[in-house]
């Protein structure tokens, strides 16, 4: 199971499922601003739009039902986050709740966390505790999984009390941010 604890409009999840189900990039639109160049070629461009419909995947076959799950305290933000899976088509397989990460339940193990937590320019967490939570979040429900989270705030990284395994430059706008990959570590053995 993939899941974002703080989802927001749920871009990250959409984008992980259209990947996993091999749907390019666009392939919604109903026009694209090259079909007015002179040189364009419909005939082209159609072959090119058939062979992607070709690879996509179907949903049935590939995922279980509700591979991907979504969380976000903001009424709002779920609201948009259903608005946009609905539009992308992948309603049967991302599911979005509402509340508190503290009190989201999980019903199946976690392999991957997708998130782009509050760093303190998109939204506000002065105390950290957005990252406080999302660390006791990884430890109960993602043992042995790996999370993929976006920062724009190396101070902010420090709450999750967590070693990143890799970090990423990549750029928000006009931000540079961070990609950090986290291994959770499994629960150590009580027997020992």
């Amino acid at each position: 199971m993939i899941v974002d604890p703080m989802c927001g409009s749920a871009t990250l999840l959409i984008e992980a499922a259209l990947l996993k189900l091999r749907i390019a990039p666009g392939l919604f639109r109903t026009s694209y601003p090259f079909e007015e160049w002179m040189d364009y070629d419909s005939a082209a461009w159609e072959v090119v739009l058939e062979q992607a419909r070709e690879a996509e995947l179907e949903p049935s076959r590939v995922l279980e039902e509700n591979s991907f799950l979504g969380n976000d305290l903001h009424p709002a933000a779920v609201e948009l986050a259903r608005e946009n899976v609905s539009r992308a088509g992948l309603s049967e397989v991302i599911s979005i709740s509402e509340g508190d990460i503290e009190d989201l339940h999980i019903p199946d193990r976690v392999s991957v966390v997708l998130s782009n937590p509050p760093w303190g320019l998109r939204l506000a967490d002065e105390d950290g505790e957005a990252w406080k939570k999302l660390g006791l979040f990884l430890k109960q429900n993602a043992r042995g999984g790996d999370a993929y989270l976006i920062c724009g705030n190396g101070e902010a990284t420090k709450e999750l009390r967590m070693r990143a395994d890799s970090k990423r430059p990549v750029r928000l706008g006009n931000v540079d941010c961070r990609l950090l990959k986290y291994h959770v570590l499994k629960a150590k053995d009580s027997a020992r």
